[in-house]
């Protein structure tokens, strides 16, 4: 079966998150530590807003060719609406969601990244 790009697209996003999350299994306080320091700079926000509206949309767009097509509109909109809440919690809001993050166990932060492999698997074999 041949795939589209919309279709590849969705596998590429799900493939980063992946192995992002796998990064977070392996490695959690590394991955936390990361995330931290990316978040301290102001264009942070922005970015996050618009790569959240860029997949939201891919995923919406994709919906129709995948093999969850429902799963994956309901999951577009959620992001979207992620992408949209980002800005109204804020920088500061967020910054202190990730020092708590910070002060729980690797192990359950390795549970939360093995839940976030599990999605990104779920993007790629979702898209085929």
């Amino acid at each position: 079966m041949l795939i589209n790009s919309l279709q590849a697209a969705v596998m590429g996003i799900g493939a980063i998150i992946a192995i992002i999350c796998l990064t977070g299994v392996m490695l959690p306080a590394q991955l936390l530590h990361a995330v931290k320091a990316a978040w301290q700079y102001p264009a942070a926000m922005y970015v996050a807003v618009m790569l959240r509206l860029a997949i939201g949309v891919l995923l919406l767009l994709a919906a129709p060719h995948g093999r969850f097509p429902m799963a994956f509109a309901i999951l577009g909109w959620i992001v979207i609406l992620a992408a949209l809440l980002v800005p109204v919690i804020g920088r500061v809001r967020i910054g202190r969601l990730l020092d708590w993050w910070s002060r729980r166990s690797n192990l359950s932060i390795r549970l939360w990244s093995l839940a976030g492999l599990a999605f990104g698997c779920f993007l790629v074999y979702g898209a085929t």
